[in-house]
């Protein structure tokens, strides 16, 4: 590292160790410097171990010894081996922004600041220093400063990979991904074999594009560095997200070589296992996290979602509880946290989980099933048939305006009118307020001045979605889905496209998001949506068997579309059997009750037990044109002519319907 070159100069009294042992100590130091200048910390410090063997008393393997300690998260060991360089007498401007990121590490803030000054910085690390800077100063949310610091780092070395790498973190951090890639475009070029640098272009390509997309560059990094326990996390994640779970599960083993009982690594077994359908080895492994994990929201949402399946209800209520402190906004915590609750009793609870989003327009009809369940278990039917009203027409949840992913939001920390933290509420308020004219052009400007902030984007998107534009919204969805092409904004992507008749764009957006996404579940009930619409059966029951694999058979929405594919694969009795669970599940939801009679008339199985279900389809959903249509259906196939009329006559009458020209053909035949 350039540092260390610097220091040779000024410490020629040091620079050779004692004659007996300076060949050893001399290429132990080389070996360590090499590998710090290829960022591989643990190999260093084996090698500068070496070095200080050789010749305990040459200050500068101390220092070089504490720098490896420091980028290892070490803070102790760091500061015992800079302490020690200091009594042998090497000079504190040498390794003060060393020192400087021992306390960051202590998230000491103000002291490292104070370390690292410009003036106790000899002026060859004058760049290391600013880095270290912007680093404090940035904790201390001093974010304008800490962009001077990386600047000024940036002119002073242009070609220092790591400022560049700095510089990545920090555009990051604003929210700027269009920028961050740039620079780490940069890091790269200038530091190709590093590869905590190749694992930030990792991590950003994952973010950017997705896993699949990232893997090269975490595989290249992990091969490099064998020895890098976070870049083999990080791998290992991407893995599994990319579906390559014997891949994963090598990675895993290869954590736990290094580092025994490693929690990460545990829970990639467990989550192998439970994949697999093994839950109690799932457990098992996760319980030997113990706790070490807790605090990561998908960790907590895995154990939530295993202790569930495995009906231990209260310990899934206490992980996902804690999620749901922490990501008030968490959906799917909250409909596991309600299932919980439900499961317990406690259907107040239920509904205090969910209740909030329930009344949210395009709310997917899982949440409002579990709020008429939630009603129906206190005795309130009239609330209850309200909420599986709408469960009737199952939608997968349309992105609402203005939830905006705190991941993708524009957290620039100030308070200047462009700063989303305040545009994002104002904004929608003008929109509830029916201040639209006004609103779009706020949120025009925001977008103007944060061109490389996909939620600028995605936010005047949401904007014309709100005021009924949907045409207008897709190139704004398009021009944040070209910075960073996650689910938020693929999914209003997709549905402005839909809206607006680009049906093929809306198939194509959705196509590229799966090749990166594979295991994407939002993704994949779209894709199942769309081979049902087709008539593509085949992978319709591809898509859905590996959902209810990964699921379970609680989820009534899968295996009411599998009853409805097998049926027109010609296989009748899972046919029954799938939409059989499914009404089982939820017997109040009138989508799955419909569904059923009409798949029990359609085979001959219970023509008797099909009307009974259509009716009470009806009677819960009583304006679904679908159901009046079935019914009239069946109760003219049982020569009750008169009742099937006035079904028949709200399906013909109902705008938009599919058959709506078949049920006016059919009632004028009457």
């Amino acid at each position: 590292m350039r540092w260390l070159l610097a220091i040779a100069f000024p410490l020629l009294f040091w620079a050779t160790p004692a004659l007996a042992d300076r060949s050893t100590a001399k290429a132990a130091l080389a070996e360590g410097q090499a590998a710090l200048a290829r960022g591989q910390a643990r190999a260093a410090q084996v090698s500068l171990a070496k070095a200080i063997k050789a010749d305990p008393d040459w200050p500068l393997a101390h220092a070089a010894q504490g720098d490896a300690y420091v980028r290892l998260g070490n803070s102790k060991a760091a500061l015992t081996e800079f302490e020690r360089a200091l009594q042998l007498g090497i000079n504190p401007v040498q390794i003060n922004h060393l020192i400087a990121q021992v306390w960051l590490l202590n998230n000491d803030p103000q002291r490292a600041l104070i370390e690292a000054g410009s003036k106790r910085v000899a002026p060859p690390y004058a760049a290391d220093g600013g880095r270290v800077r912007a680093k404090a100063l940035t904790m201390m949310g001093d974010f304008a400063g800490a962009g001077r610091e990386l600047d000024a780092a940036a002119e002073f070395s242009p070609d220092n990979a790591e400022v560049w790498a700095d510089i990545t973190r920090f555009r990051l951090n604003a929210g700027n991904i269009a920028g961050a890639h740039e620079s780490a475009t940069r890091a790269v070029a200038l530091s190709p074999q590093h590869p905590g640098i190749l694992m930030q272009m990792a991590r950003l390509m994952r973010d950017r594009y997705g896993p699949r997309a990232a893997l090269p560059w975490a595989e290249r990094a992990s091969a490099i560095d064998p020895a890098d326990i976070g870049a083999l996390r990080d791998l290992a994640a991407m893995q599994g997200d990319t579906g390559q779970t014997i891949a994963m599960l090598a990675t895993a083993r290869k954590m736990l070589v290094l580092e025994p009982n490693n929690a990460d690594a545990l829970y990639f077994m467990a989550v192998i296992a439970a994949r697999a359908g093994d839950h109690p080895l799932a457990l098992h492994l996760f319980y030997r996290t113990a706790g070490r994990l807790d605090q990561v929201p998908a960790v907590a949402l895995f154990a939530g979602a295993l202790n569930l399946e495995e009906g231990n209800n209260e310990q899934a209520i206490t992980y996902l509880t804690m999620l749901v402190d922490v990501q008030p906004a968490n959906l799917e915590a909250r409909r596991l946290l309600a299932t919980a609750y439900l499961r317990m009793g406690d259907s107040q609870s239920a509904l205090d989980a969910i209740g909030g989003f329930a009344n949210a327009a395009g709310t997917d009809s899982y949440t409002l099933a579990l709020m008429g369940r939630s009603h129906e278990a206190m005795g309130d039917r009239e609330a209850a048939a309200s909420y599986l009203d709408r469960a009737a027409s199952p939608v997968r949840g349309d992105p609402a305006p203005f939830g905006m992913s705190f991941d993708l939001a524009i957290r620039t920390r100030g308070r200047a009118p462009n700063d989303a933290d305040v545009a994002v509420p104002r904004i929608s308020q003008m929109i509830a307020n029916g201040r639209a004219a006004e609103a779009l052009g706020q949120a025009r400007t925001l977008q103007e001045a944060n061109p490389g902030v996909p939620a600028a984007h995605m936010l005047l998107g949401d904007v014309l979605m709100a005021m009924g534009n949907p045409a207008e919204a897709v190139p704004a969805y398009q021009r944040a889905a070209d910075i960073t092409y996650l689910e938020p904004i693929v999914l209003r992507l997709i549905d402005a496209c839909r809206r607006a008749g680009r049906m093929a764009d809306a198939d194509r957006y959705l196509d590229i998001y799966i090749q990166q996404n594979p295991r994407n579940i939002a993704a994949l009930l779209l894709a199942s949506d769309r081979f049902v619409r087709r008539g593509q059966w085949d992978p319709a029951e591809r898509v859905l068997t590996g959902l209810r694999i990964r699921l379970g058979d609680g989820n009534g929405a899968i295996l009411d579309n599998l009853g409805w594919v097998w049926f027109n694969k010609g296989d009748p009795g899972r046919a029954l059997e799938a939409a059989g669970a499914a009404f089982a599940l939820s017997p109040s939801n009138p989508a799955y009750a419909g569904n059923y009679g009409w798949l029990l008339f359609k085979t001959g199985k219970d023509k008797k037990a099909a009307a009974r279900l259509l009716k009470k389809a009806v009677a819960l959903a009583p304006q679904h044109a679908g159901f009046n249509y079935q019914l009239a259906q069946v109760l003219i196939d049982a020569g009750q002519k008169q009742a099937a009329r006035p079904h028949l006559l709200l399906a013909a009458q109902t705008s938009g319907f599919a058959d709506q020209a078949k049920a006016a053909a059919l009632l004028a035949r009457l």
